[in-house]
């Protein structure tokens, strides 16, 4: 017995651990291990109160409040318009050149050179943003280069969209005033269209590529001028099969539901909201469109 405890009297250590503000006992007795600290005030205490971390977050946030405001007006006032007034514009020049811009051509051809970007678009990327060079001419190659292909892409997209409508019109009947607004004669087919189509945008998770300015804003960020997602974000050094079918999915099947819904849709609008006025149509949409975008509070 006398053994045992003297034993244990041996295998018990005491360590004491210095502190500026505190000199805690740390008793270790075989595997338990308590420390005994007494409980410090903390820091801010001590700190007066015209310097406490309240105020900073507080004008951090007013600031933060600001901005966000500041960059939703933008995007309502300044980039939407713009970009809107670039699609009508590039839209209209092809009207007027209609006979350069037929229907079915326009459609291939546009999906054609939209196939092949979404193909190389990690091979633009590469040799264009990672792979670039100090020298100044190259870099200003490379900048201006960057510049060409997002005029490009969007001629192309203009190209795509424009066909896209006219053969919606063509094969579901939609009729057109004067003024280029849809009709309710003989609309029946182009409204059940636009229902599937939504339907199967639903289903493959693809509404979201509806959005348009302001709700979606993009910046000519040299990381991602290049770059664009696919339906099931396969990249080409995973496999490239899938990639090839990625991309010939996301354009052909996503992006010609896409032109088709916003079709559909532009004709509801002309259908049902004020037809018989096509300048109190435009502003009851434009006013509903403000409506539902919300100032950020925070």
């Amino acid at each position: 017995m006398n053994h045992h405890k003297k034993m244990d009297r041996q295998n018990c250590t005491y360590d004491k651990l210095d502190s500026m503000d505190t000199d805690p006992e740390v008793y270790k007795r075989g595997d338990d291990l308590k420390l005994l600290i007494e409980p410090q005030k903390p820091l801010f205490d001590k700190i007066p109160y015209a310097y406490s971390t309240d105020k900073p977050i507080k004008k951090a946030r007013k600031k933060k409040r600001v901005l966000n405001t500041l960059d939703t007006l933008i995007s309502i006032f300044v980039v939407t318009p713009c970009v809107v007034g670039c699609w009508r514009g590039i839209s209209q020049i092809m009207d007027m050149y209609e006979k350069y811009f037929p229907a079915w051509e326009s459609f291939s051809l546009g999906m054609a050179t939209h196939i092949v970007l979404a193909l190389g678009q990690d091979v633009f990327h590469y040799v264009v943003v990672e792979k670039k060079s100090k020298h100044p001419v190259l870099r200003l190659f490379a900048w201006f280069l960057m510049k060409f292909y997002i005029t490009t892409f969007n001629v192309i997209s203009n190209m795509i969209w424009r066909a896209g409508w006219i053969l919606f019109d063509r094969y579901c009947g939609l009729q057109n005033s004067k003024f280029g607004s849809a009709m309710s004669e003989g609309s029946s087919s182009a409204i059940w269209f636009t229902i599937v189509c939504t339907l199967i945008l639903f289903c493959l998770k693809g509404l979201k590529n509806t959005m348009s300015p302001p709700f979606s804003i993009a910046l000519d960020s040299k990381d991602e001028v290049f770059l664009f997602s696919t339906r099931y974000i396969y990249k080409m050094g995973e496999k490239t099969s899938l990639y090839i079918l990625d991309c010939l999915f996301s354009v052909l099947i996503v992006g010609t539901l896409v032109v088709f819904v916003w079709r559909g849709g532009w004709a509801l609008l002309d259908i049902f909201v004020f037809p018989e006025d096509d300048v109190l149509s435009a502003w009851a949409s434009l006013v509903s469109f403000i409506s539902q975008t919300q100032i950020p509070n925070s």
